[in-house]
């Protein structure tokens, strides 16, 4: 189900986005820690069956790359869930993602570990939300859902390790490092310590201190290069960009059009320079976050909105059916009628022959094929007799269930 809500809490406040027919914008929120959410809570009450979601954008999100054994499904779910409380025991805000085979085992998996270390803000909110009975279907951060990004606007010749570099509304720096197609990790810099807009040799500084973080025994050369998509960076020109470069060899420098990058990310305005956190907003609407930090707990008010959804829509389609299945059985019952007027008037021809033979006056006897038709018809109309009583009575179970 597509989220009507979706909340973006970063590191200095709350922001709530609503889809307006075409996109979101931002009708509320309050900044962290003393903001007041009432109002927020308040708009989210005037539609309490929209489904909500949240986007956590926080230096506090840890990633750590592990390995599956070939199991079931329940028992990898089991092992999934030691792995990621032994790996982080203070929060419940966790997930896991599976990314595929490894190279050199079929047997093994490849998985990411991902949680929020601190989420006092989070659960705050997720409270007063669960206070109000409100839906929240998802709980997930930029660089769950930064995978379409890589997808559909990588170069068409990628390297090995590509790094999603976005400017956020707050003025930092969201950057999330992948090998291939599977993530690795990400980190949030603050707007104090983040590049400037446009400078391209701080920012080569900083992404090479960040691959180090991400990555020890990677090192970034000529040889061995760095795609680097830069989106919502504002005062750049993408074209001139591109052909200065970073001043680094081992970083290519990528920064899309932003109504290119649009079109290609199925959204219907250009990219806003200097605001990813919308880009992430829209993102979530279209795509699918490679993880899930709701708790179960949380997300009870979300399934039973699922199931009401879904039982209106089952009556729906049985008493669309039984309304047909009267309908085939009104044909039916045409059709029997229409049976049963040829029957009776065989049978008067029959009767007939049979008094003018006993009589003397005709021909001596029916026909056989005559009299085996009737039968036959009869038989038939006795088959698929239907009373109009089992007719509402069906009608009438269809609507109760």
């Amino acid at each position: 189900m597509e989220p009507r809500h979706v909340i973006y809490l970063s590191g200095t406040g709350v922001v709530l986005y609503t889809w307006d027919r075409t996109r979101y914008v931002p009708v509320s929120g309050y900044e962290l820690p003393d903001g007041d959410p009432a109002a927020l809570v308040s708009c989210l009450r005037q539609t309490p069956t929209a489904v909500v979601a949240i986007v956590v954008d926080v230096l506090e999100e840890e990633h750590n790359r592990d390995t599956l054994p070939r199991l079931g499904r329940r028992d990898q779910d089991a092992m999934l869930a030691r792995k990621l409380a032994r790996m982080f025991p203070r929060t419940a805000y966790r997930t896991a993602a599976i990314q595929g085979r490894l190279p050199d085992d079929p047997q093994a998996s490849r998985i990411l570990l991902s949680g929020l270390s601190r989420a006092d803000h989070l659960r705050t909110l997720q409270e007063l939300l669960a206070e109000a009975r409100l839906p929240v279907s998802t709980v997930c951060s930029p660089a769950l859902l930064s995978r379409p990004l890589l997808d559909k606007l990588r170069p068409a010749n990628p390297a090995d390790a590509t790094l999603v570099v976005s400017r956020q509304r707050e003025g930092s720096l969201r950057l999330s490092f992948f090998r291939g197609r599977d993530l690795v990790g990400s980190r949030v810099m603050r707007r104090s310590l983040a590049a400037p807009p446009g400078d391209f040799a701080r920012l080569a500084k900083q992404l090479e201190e960040s691959v180090r973080y991400f990555d020890a025994a990677f090192a970034p050369s000529a040889t061995n290069p760095i795609d680097v998509l830069l989106l919502c960076e504002p005062g750049v020109d993408p074209a001139r960009a591109r052909a200065q470069g970073m001043g680094h060899e081992g970083f290519r420098l990528h920064v899309p059009d932003p109504a290119d990058a649009a079109r290609r990310l199925g959204l219907r305005d250009d990219l806003q320079a200097g605001n990813g956190d919308v880009l992430f907003v829209e993102l979530l609407r279209r795509y699918r976050p490679a993880g899930n930090f709701a708790l179960p707990a949380e997300r009870r008010y979300f399934l039973l909105h699922q199931v009401r959804v879904f039982g209106k829509a089952a009556c729906l389609a049985l008493a669309a059916g039984a309304l047909t299945g009267s309908g085939l059985n009104f044909v039916d019952i045409l059709g029997a009628m229409n049976e049963t007027a040829a029957v009776r008037a065989s049978i008067g021809d029959v009767t007939s022959q049979l008094n003018a033979s006993l009589a003397g006056d005709g021909p001596n006897g029916a026909d056989p094929l005559e009299m085996q038709r009737i039968g036959t018809a009869w038989q038939l109309l006795r088959q698929h007799a239907v009373e109009p009583d089992e007719i509402l009575g069906l009608v009438s179970s269809a609507v109760d269930a």
